[in-house]
């Protein structure tokens, strides 16, 4: 099994590093363009699904790494068993319900409209903040550990699906790109 989650740990550092690296690549191309290029700069479905998929990736991934490094720290403390289940469960939701409204707001800024992979990470957000919420009752609460797997299963395949959804686009990119350089 651990050796399944290290193949699975490797497997989303190579996401990520992909979708970062593109990211580099179309924000050194596109200059500041994607942060700043008020309302005009985006005229056509592509550019708002470009900025789209811009942002939740930057989201994403960014609070990935943060996400993972107050877990490290949350887990660091010594408190009560129950006290420390509340406080992780807690700090859980208040992450993914950071994410969700920092996506909205920056696409609300750039009044730019939701792509697909947009509007999927927010749907993966609440389900992911609806079993966090489960368990902080369950676990924290009411230590009952019956539903800790469900959890797990929904938590890791809800981590690996917005992954992969927000790598679809600079993949999507990546081979129209191949397939316009083989023609």
């Amino acid at each position: 099994m651990n050796e399944l989650l290290a193949v699975i740990n490797w497997g989303i550092i190579g996401l990520e590093v992909f979708v970062f690296a593109f990211l580099i690549v179309k924000f050194w191309k596109l200059k500041f363009h994607l942060f700043f290029g008020g309302r005009d700069s985006l005229k056509t479905i592509k550019d708002h699904e470009l900025h789209s998929c811009f942002l939740t990736a930057l989201c994403v991934l960014t609070f990935h790494f943060i996400g993972a490094g107050l877990t490290e720290i949350l887990l660091s403390l010594e408190l009560e068993k129950m006290k420390l289940r509340q406080l992780f469960y807690c700090v859980q939701i208040a992450t993914f319900a950071s994410l969700a409204v920092i996506l909205y707001l920056l696409h609300s800024i750039r009044h730019c409209t939701f792509s697909r992979a947009a509007l999927n990470c927010m749907y993966i957000i609440v389900l992911i903040m609806t079993a966090n919420l489960i368990q902080l009752v369950a676990r924290g609460y009411l230590d009952f550990n019956g539903l800790s797997p469900l959890y797990r299963v929904i938590s890791v395949t809800g981590n690996l699906i917005t992954l992969v959804v927000v790598a679809k686009y600079p993949l999507s990119q990546v081979m129209s790109l191949r397939k316009s350089d083989e023609a």
